[in-house]
């Protein structure tokens, strides 16, 4: 199946090399002629001004900024691989503004990128980014079977439907039930003992949808993103008023 895409294309985002890059943006949807029939592409993230291919094969590929190290290699800006996970099948990635999240298929957890709020999930805080993707350590046991991020801040699904938190907080958006920035993977113990089978992230808040499809939401609410009739920000998961998935 064909992948198309379009855009900005400012920053080399969408990989289709200089003369796009030079144009600055594709309006409509093109085809991407790197990845065909021989080149299937499983799962995309999408940074602030980068983008990750996983393809089916299990190998990563990134274009786009790297400012910020957040494509996991050396060369910024054209497509290429991530040649420091070719020995690990990648399943899954999701993108911060300037940072990045992959889950292998041993249900492990691979970091890089801008870790100023502790968004890697390696411990500490670093005002230098991480350039090289590495484990994080604190997940390595847990058997996580989705990572979400949104601007500067992460979450991960385990496949008990546990969900831990890390990076920026200055909206509540882990649901910790504090401000506190997190350099390291904490369970969000609000919904513990409620089974999750999905989760996302906006830029400072998060979601997360039950087995049983209830809708959690915590984090920024200034314009009401969390559905609760309001605008007040909430530092806990809470469910979204009036809201039940089918």
């Amino acid at each position: 199946m064909p992948l198309h895409c379009w855009g900005s294309s400012a920053f080399g985002q969408l990989g289709l090399g200089e003369s796009v890059l030079e144009e600055g943006k594709v309006l409509s949807p093109v085809s991407h002629g790197y990845f065909s029939n021989d080149r299937t592409v499983l799962d995309i993230g999408c940074g602030l001004h980068h983008t990750v291919f996983v393809l089916e094969d299990g190998t990563i590929w990134t274009c786009g900024s790297n400012d910020e190290a957040q494509l996991g290699r050396d060369s910024p800006i054209e497509l290429g691989q991530v040649f420091a996970l070719e020995l690990h099948r990648i399943i899954g990635v999701s993108c911060g503004d300037f940072h990045t999240l992959v889950i292998n298929d041993k249900y492990s957890v691979f970091s890089w990128g801008n870790d100023q709020y502790g968004q890697c999930g390696r411990g500490g805080i670093s005002l230098e980014p991480k350039p090289i993707p590495r484990l994080i350590k604190s997940l390595e046991d847990m058997r996580v079977v989705q990572v979400a991020c949104g601007s500067s801040h992460s979450l991960a699904l385990t496949t008990n439907g546990q969900i831990y938190a890390w990076g920026a907080n200055d909206h509540g958006q882990l649901g910790l039930g504090s401000k506190e920035s997190m350099s390291k993977p904490t369970l969000v113990s609000s919904l513990q003992g409620l089974p999750v089978k999905q989760i996302t992230c906006g830029r400072s808040h998060s979601f997360a949808l039950s087995v049983s499809g209830a809708v959690f939401g915590w984090g920024n609410n200034s314009c009401g993103q969390l559905g609760l009739n309001d605008e007040r920000a909430s530092l806990r998961s809470i469910g979204a008023a009036n809201l039940q998935t089918r």
